[in-house]
């Protein structure tokens, strides 16, 4: 129940900004007369929510959708786990059917959720190698304290360096399977 939502316009010229502006007002928007790329614009969100006083910043891409418990469970699970440095939810394709692809590609790399997901039931939560940047919800300790992403990263590949950076700082990756987006 207690959340902002802050919208990241990267230089779109589809009229989304505008769009967003009239007809979500409770929505802070931050235009950027140029597009500066996914790590560095996202970076702008989390550091402005981190000065509100924010407890975590979840980063969301625009194309997906969600379901209706996704932040609630994801930052249920950050409360119960403070050595996580990032939780990503269930990531299912467009339909909502499946789990996506690339999603399991991360998430079987973690041989305990390989087989459950074979066997058909799921642990609450996983650690897995990395986090995919469509969805993921950072704590305050680990973006204040690892930082933001690195701006050189333009597109693609934010999120996993992030999460080396978690991983050589003593941190986990984890994911959240109550938590789901498409």
């Amino acid at each position: 129940p207690n959340f902002r939502v802050v919208y990241l316009d990267n230089d779109s010229e589809d009229g989304t900004a505008e769009l967003a502006a009239t007809q979500y007002p409770q929505v802070q928007l931050i235009r950027l007369d140029r597009n500066v790329g996914f790590g560095r614009g996202h970076n702008r969100v989390t550091d402005l929510a981190l000065r509100q006083g924010a407890d975590f910043v979840t980063i969301l891409n625009v194309d997906t959708t969600v379901e209706p418990a996704w932040l609630t469970e994801l930052v249920a699970a950050g409360l119960a786990d403070r050595g996580v440095a990032v939780w990503m939810p269930l990531q299912y394709d467009y339909s909502g059917e499946q789990l996506d692809e690339n999603f399991l590609r991360t998430a079987r790399r973690n041989p305990r959720f390989a087989a459950d997901q074979a066997a058909g039931k799921l642990a609450r939560t996983y650690d897995v190698p990395t986090a995919i940047g469509a969805a993921a919800l950072f704590p305050r300790s680990s973006l204040s304290g690892l930082g933001g992403f690195d701006p050189h990263y333009f597109a693609y590949c934010e999120e996993s360096d992030w999460c080396h950076r978690a991983f050589v700082a003593g941190l986990r990756v984890g994911l959240a399977t109550r938590a789901g987006i498409r």
